[in-house]
């Protein structure tokens, strides 16, 4: 069925692919199974036709160096190497590191421009830790599996040396260490390197934008439901539909749970939320019972 697609995409558009590394990608897990492909597609917000253009040299003639302030910041900021035990079980996403360093560095900017008189209780360490890790994950979903996709190609070539799988794998990961061939990946996929650019400007943009709110509310929302305490982190809340993960977030403080929610439509505003000055988002008292 993908193959038909890809065919008819391909005519349509005229487009130049891969079809050696689109091909051998489509054999190797998680892409190999329908159900788990289609999974992956929807964990990262992919459509197929984005996954497809991940393999289209048409932009291989314009280097992702011209320009780029995340390559420029690889080049001339970023200590590459692996670092344990950030990497040991997944290795490979050090390709992903300068690209979670300069995000969290953008972050922190933003976050100083906010006005927080309530630091006690809304540190900005709190925030940076919740961000390099749901960045890290959500990167390392999208790039891993072009990375064993990369790893078995130098493999079946003999271009990495060592006489065991074992030591072919570690030779590889000190490649990885190299800032010319980390930048030779991305300029392979141009189209994947944005998508990841885009994830982490996204993901700078909501949790700064999140961090703005709490600190601004922190006030009215004691008023209302008490102490509330200290911020120590939130975790996203699935929709029914699908079990997608959407964006409003269980906030955990030391004396109550509360949801933050996007303000959509359909949002029913009572008596037990409290809704703001801005009106895009509202906030409410959170119990395991509670249905999102």
């Amino acid at each position: 069925m993908w193959m038909n697609i890809l065919n008819t995409k391909n005519t349509k558009n005229n487009s130049k692919l891969n079809l050696f590394k689109f091909n051998k990608i489509m054999a190797m897990y998680p892409f190999k199974c329908t159900v788990t492909f289609e999974q992956w597609l929807e964990t990262n917000n992919l459509l197929y036709e984005d996954f497809v253009q991940f393999f289209n040299t048409n932009q291989q003639s314009t280097h992702i160096t011209d320009h780029n302030p995340w390559i420029d910041y690889l080049l001339n900021k970023y200590v590459s190497g692996l670092k344990t035990p950030k990497h040991i079980n997944k290795p490979l996403g050090v390709v992903i590191d300068f690209i979670i360093e300069k995000a969290t560095f953008d972050l922190k900017h933003k976050i100083l421009k906010v006005k927080n008189n309530h630091k006690l209780y809304i540190k900005p360490i709190t925030f940076k830790n919740i961000f390099i890790q749901e960045l890290s994950q959500s990167l390392s979903s999208i790039i891993l599996p072009f990375m064993n996709l990369e790893f078995s190609i130098a493999c079946d070539s003999n271009e990495i040396m060592g006489n065991t799988s074992s030591e072919q794998y570690n030779n590889y990961l000190n490649q990885l260490t190299n800032k010319d061939y980390i930048i030779s990946i991305y300029n392979e996929y141009p189209y994947l390197f944005n998508k990841l650019i885009l994830s982490a400007k996204e993901k700078t943009s909501d949790l700064s934008l999140f961090y703005s709110r709490l600190s601004n509310d922190y006030y009215s929302l004691c008023q209302r439901y008490g102490n509330i305490g200290v911020f120590s982190g939130f975790y996203h809340v699935k929709t029914d539909a699908d079990n997608i993960i959407s964006n409003n977030k269980i906030c955990q403080f030391d004396n109550v749970s509360l949801l933050f929610s996007q303000k959509t439509e359909d949002i029913a505003i009572s008596s037990n939320k409290l809704l703001l000055e801005d009106t895009s988002y509202n906030w409410e008292k959170y119990t395991e019972d509670d249905t999102c």
